[in-house]
């Protein structure tokens, strides 16, 4: 499964730290001193273009007085969105009449 570029989860979460950051006024490199990371690191976090695992998500959640939950909470959406096939009614819209011939096959 292929996600368009622009619908990444990494490039999601690392959005949405950038967003977080800039709305509480901080550079870059004071969120990565505070969450414990190499600047090149958190920039490449915030471009998307690295996977964080889970004890880097939870540093920079804290370093920015959030959850892992609210960084992620725009991806879960968005991806099953794509991903998920439109639900499929449990019963016929109209009751399927079987005729004799149906029966006997």
């Amino acid at each position: 499964m292929d996600l368009h570029p622009l619908h990444s989860p990494s490039l999601a979460v690392g959005t949405r730290i950038k967003a977080l950051r800039a709305r509480l006024g901080i550079s870059q490199t004071r969120l990565a001193e505070l969450a414990r990371l190499h600047p090149s690191n958190l920039g490449r976090l915030e471009r998307g273009t690295s996977n964080p695992n889970l004890d880097t998500l939870v540093r920079v959640a804290t370093a920015l007085g959030t959850t892992v939950s609210e960084l992620t909470r725009s991806i879960a959406t968005r991806t099953h969105e794509q991903e998920a096939p439109a639900p499929r009614p449990l019963l016929p819209r109209e009751p399927r009449h079987w005729t004799h011939d149906e029966w006997d096959a």
